[in-house]
């Protein structure tokens, strides 16, 4: 009886740890985090993640003096995307749809489009 019981605790314990570890990655160990600061300093762009709440975020996005824009969009499974209609422009205009692929936990790399089929590609890394 005392090995069945020491077997339990242990079942037990390691299911509290394996849910333990995904919670902390869900919430604490994910790298595009609420106060996260990503820039390209060659074509001086940032972009400063203001809320994150799930798969949703709203980060501020800026390229040198003339535009800033409050993007709004979301991020899943190592992927992320702000399309132009989400987009608040404080300076210069609302921009295209974008989306990025994170290469590594520090890097983005970003494909956009806007509506009269301009396109490019940049990338962001983590501050």
């Amino acid at each position: 009886m005392n090995g069945q019981r020491s077997m339990s605790w242990l079942v037990l314990c390691m299911m509290a740890l394996a849910c333990t570890a995904r919670a902390h990655a869900a919430d604490g160990d994910d790298q595009f985090r609420e106060r996260s600061v990503w820039v390209n300093d060659d074509k001086r762009m940032t972009l400063k993640v203001i809320e994150r709440d799930g798969d949703s975020f709203k980060a501020r996005f800026c390229i040198g003096d003339g535009i800033e824009r409050v993007v709004t969009g979301k991020v899943k499974d190592g992927k992320l995307d702000w399309r132009g209609k989400d987009v608040r422009a404080i300076k210069g205009g609302a921009g295209g749809d974008n989306h990025g692929t994170f290469v590594d936990a520090d890097t983005i790399k970003f494909v956009w489009l806007d509506d009269d089929g301009a396109n490019g590609s940049f990338t962001l890394c983590r501050r």
